[in-house]
């Protein structure tokens, strides 16, 4: 069955062509619409990650101190965060309070726009996602 298609698709010149030309216009059309949805993915990823920073994975509710992890577990990237509470911003916006270790802020690849990251017990830092809302 499958020679008998093959021996009339090539005895019909006019017809070979235009399915050769169909297929590399769908082959083309498939690999041009991915490549494009892989390049708006990435430039997602990377405002998120420049707004929020990059954390790949956390764990909560864990009772094992930070030591005890690193020395059952040598090959992973430990940090230190707790949430305190929540802050009402406006009607629509409310703000987790909370203290991250250095470690944590540089598994996150956090930075700065401007200023330090708070030293002593009353200082705090502010995401730009929330300066950003009454703007």
């Amino acid at each position: 069955m499958f020679r008998l298609g093959a021996r009339m698709l090539f005895s019909r010149k006019k017809w070979l062509l235009i399915m050769t030309f169909s297929i590399a216009i769908a082959i083309a059309s498939i690999t041009s619409i991915f490549t494009a949805s892989q390049f708006v993915k990435k430039a997602v990823i990377d405002k998120a990650e420049e707004m929020y920073g990059s954390h790949t994975g956390f764990l909560t509710d864990v009772s094992a101190t930070k030591q005890k992890m690193l020395k059952e577990n040598k090959k992973i990237a430990v940090g230190e965060y707790e949430i305190l509470g929540k802050m009402n911003i406006n009607d629509n916006v409310v703000a987790t309070v909370g203290w991250m270790d250095k470690d944590a802020i540089a598994i996150g690849n956090l930075k700065l726009k401007d200023g330090r990251f708070p030293r002593s017990f009353n200082e705090v830092a502010i995401e730009s996602a929330y300066l950003n809302i009454g703007k």
